[in-house]
């Protein structure tokens, strides 16, 4: 294969090549001045070589930078300089170096990739750590997540109409909205319905759960008045006798319908019922619930029906689920 130089060099080698020497009368001088031209060319190519490989090696070695000191890449006229092993080396102190996130803070072992930072801003080879010293993400370390403080998210289970079981001897009357069902409780008896749900895998066990009615009522009265809605419930675990006749609790609540027909006829209105739980209720228990109208309440004054359209309960979640 024929050698082929830059542009400059062949343009020197078609000058020199075949032609007389002024100085000699032959062209052997020349061949040799053309012969040199080449040898300084690739001189200076095994030059540049060496260099660069030399470059290469100051940089695995730690003894220049990367950057300088403004961020930008250092470029080819460097001057060497030495990298201070604190500023940040992968090496253990065996080695001469110090680990800035490694066991140089904590004893930890010396492969700085695997120490994380927990909340109190110390090290652990077993959690990573993302956020403040309250409001923070934990991996642990076989990657199950956990979430605290504001990093924590609020959470929805519906109860449909059609999982609920009305009462035998007070049951709510069924009726049609636009085509949509709903339970009527009148202001006559307590009428009251009966459903159950499982404890969602990802609650925060130390937090409430909160249970909320949605309701309407065809005509808005005039003067004030209100519906008092009662959720009773119980938490059974695994293991455990089911039994709804004891250890129930009962939390009550009257929440005002709105006033003014017929701008605020069929208003939604939620009544947020505070089950509680923090605590006393874990993942994957047996939640058992009767709610009911308790007309004979001080707080219910609405003279009317009061239509569940549905039910759904908040709670806290702090997990993705239970780790397999």
């Amino acid at each position: 294969m024929a050698k082929i130089a830059p542009a400059p060099i062949r343009e020197d080698i078609a000058t020199l090549d075949g032609k007389v020497d002024p100085r000699t009368g032959d062209t052997s001088t020349l061949r040799m001045r053309t012969n040199r031209v080449w040898v300084q060319w690739f001189t200076d190519q095994f030059n540049r070589i060496n260099e660069r490989i030399e470059q290469i090696t100051d940089v695995i070695a730690g003894n220049i930078p990367l950057a300088d000191a403004d961020g930008s890449l250092t470029d080819s006229g460097y001057t060497p300089t030495t990298l201070p092993h604190n500023v940040h080396t992968h090496e253990d102190d065996d080695e001469g170096g110090t680990l800035d996130h490694g066991d140089a803070l904590t004893g930890l072992a010396g492969d700085d990739h695997t120490q994380y930072l927990l909340a109190a801003g110390t090290r652990d080879a077993a959690k990573l750590h993302i956020g403040g010293a309250v409001n923070y993400t934990d991996f642990d370390a076989d990657g199950v997540l956990t979430l605290h403080g504001t990093a924590r998210v609020n959470k929805i289970q519906v109860i449909h109409l059609s999982a609920m079981k009305k009462g035998v001897g007070s049951p709510p009357g069924e009726g049609l909205k636009d085509g949509f069902p709903t339970y009527d409780f009148d202001n006559v008896a307590d009428e009251e319905v009966f459903f159950s749900f499982t404890t969602p895998d990802d609650y925060n066990v130390s937090t409430d759960m909160s249970l909320h009615a949605q309701f309407f009522v065809d005509t808005a009265p005039v003067a004030a008045a209100g519906v008092a809605w009662v959720i009773e419930w119980k938490a059974t675990a695994e293991g455990e006798t089911i039994d709804f006749t004891a250890g129930t609790a009962t939390v009550l609540h009257a929440h005002p319908v709105t006033t003014g027909t017929p701008a605020n006829d069929a208003l939604r209105l939620d009544c947020n019922e505070l089950i509680g739980g923090a605590g006393g209720i874990a993942a994957g228990d047996l939640i058992q619930c009767r709610l009911y109208r308790d007309v004979s309440d001080a707080g219910d004054t609405f003279a009317g029906d009061a239509r569940l359209i549905g039910v759904h309960v908040h709670y806290t979640g702090n997990k993705l689920g239970i780790p397999t």
